[in-house]
């Protein structure tokens, strides 16, 4: 298996770095919006409680004319209202959806951000042992051949 050089490492941490900055800006980013989306809905839902509730008069009318005499009138919708408030309606469930789905899909990068900074550090920590395992390598083929060089001389010594 080949083991990347550090230069890549250090460059795959900095964009790590970087990557972490942009999380974090977009994480602010959903917060302002989730902020903005509840005071919209709150404004949503107060008008259409002010719709509901509340009845405007003419100043020529003092009190309201019986309900029982007529309540088809009071009781019937106007069918724009009801269309422009279902279509908000839908509107705020499909950005609640996307919004949950967002959240979801940061969730996971931040998981797999999370896992690829641990194999980066794992992989730092594995070239460096490598690299000293192969210094230790190199002064145990050094003293060998330190040895083998004075077995040699001995050797001749003794023929001689």
């Amino acid at each position: 298996m080949m083991m990347p050089d550090v230069h890549r490492c250090a460059m795959l941490t900095g964009e790590n770095e970087k990557l972490t900055m942009k999380v974090k800006k977009l994480k602010r980013k959903i917060c302002s919006i989730e902020q903005e989306l509840s005071t919209a809905k709150d404004k949503a839902r107060v008008q259409e409680m002010l719709k509901q509730y509340v009845t405007t008069r003419d100043s020529q009318m003092q009190t309201d004319p019986p309900k029982t005499l007529f309540s088809g009138i009071y009781n019937r919708k106007k069918p724009a209202e009801t269309t422009s408030s279902t279509q908000a309606m839908d509107s705020i469930d499909k950005s609640n959806k996307l919004l949950s789905m967002h959240n979801n899909l940061m969730k996971r990068y931040e998981k797999e951000l999370k896992t690829n900074m641990q194999h980066v550090e794992a992989i730092s920590t594995l070239n460096i042992t490598v690299s000293q395992l192969e210094n230790k390598l190199k002064e145990s083929e050094d003293k060998v051949k330190g040895l083998e060089r004075e077995k040699n001389k001995e050797i001749t010594s003794i023929t001689i």
